[in-house]
This record gives C-alpha cells, structure tokens and sequence, in this order.
C-alpha cells in the first residue's frame, strides 16, 4: 500500500514501513512523557525522560524528512556505497591521528586531559570528519 499525498506542494510517501517508524517514535515521545508525569523526583529519571522525548522528536522529523524523499534518493547506489566507505576510511585515519595528537600532547606539556575529554573529542573529530568527506566526495564526482 503505497499513497502520495500533497501538502503544501510537498509530496509525502506514506507506506507500511514509514508508518511504522513514525509510531515507534510516537510511542517512545509518549513514554518518555509517562515517565516524566509519573516520576518521584530522582534527576535520573527526569534526565531519562528528557532524552526520551527529545530522541522521539528528532526521529519523528527525520521520519518527516525522509517521506518527503523521492524513491531515488534513498537508494544507495555503488556510487554511495564508494563514498562512504572512502570517507569512512579517511575519517579513520583522521581520528586515529587526533587521539595520537591529543596523547602526545599530554604526555608531553602534562595538559592533565581526563580520558573521558579525550574519548568525546575523539568522538567529535571522527563523526565531523566523516561527515565533510561524506559531503566533499559527494560533490566531488568521481569517486574511485
């Protein structure tokens, strides 16, 4: 089952498995406010059900985003496959080179990085590099 529905001059996909993907995020939203109204003050908790509704919210939006995607944009191609294994590949070595710069630089001017610093920056510098190789390779073509 398969309808195209027009809002606002916006084609929107609705099919089995978006429908899915959108009541899965409704129901981690509504636990998440379960959780929220029934809780018995812990920071915990709150946190938790924090999380839960705002991770239900980003789903449901990328949901959103991706019924509004042509058929052929969400394919993945060999074109997409090579470029996200090449980004993957220098990302890698971007991120291996980022946590030997950060160890040596401790070790050596005794900056006093706390391991958990050095594991969220290495984190933030693998997930952005791969990102921009994603999106640099992408414009840029060719990709062998």
């Amino acid at each position: 089952m398969r309808t195209i529905k027009r809002v606002n001059d916006v084609k929107t996909r609705i099919d089995k498995k978006s429908l899915l993907f959108m009541g899965i995020d409704l129901s981690i939203i509504l636990l998440g406010v379960v959780i929220l109204l029934s809780q018995t003050g812990s920071k915990t908790i709150f946190f938790l059900s924090v999380c839960l509704i705002l991770a239900g919210l980003i789903f449901f939006v990328l949901a959103l985003q991706v019924s509004t995607k042509p058929e052929t944009e969400r394919v993945v191609d060999e074109r997409v496959t090579g470029i996200n294994e090449k980004a993957g590949y220098h990302a890698f070595w971007i991120t291996l080179v980022s946590v030997t710069i950060l160890f040596w630089a401790d070790r050596i001017r005794s900056f006093g990085i706390d391991v958990t610093d050095m594991y969220y920056a290495t984190i933030f510098a693998g997930v952005c590099s791969w990102s921009i190789l994603r999106w640099y390779y992408n414009r840029k073509g060719d990709v062998k």
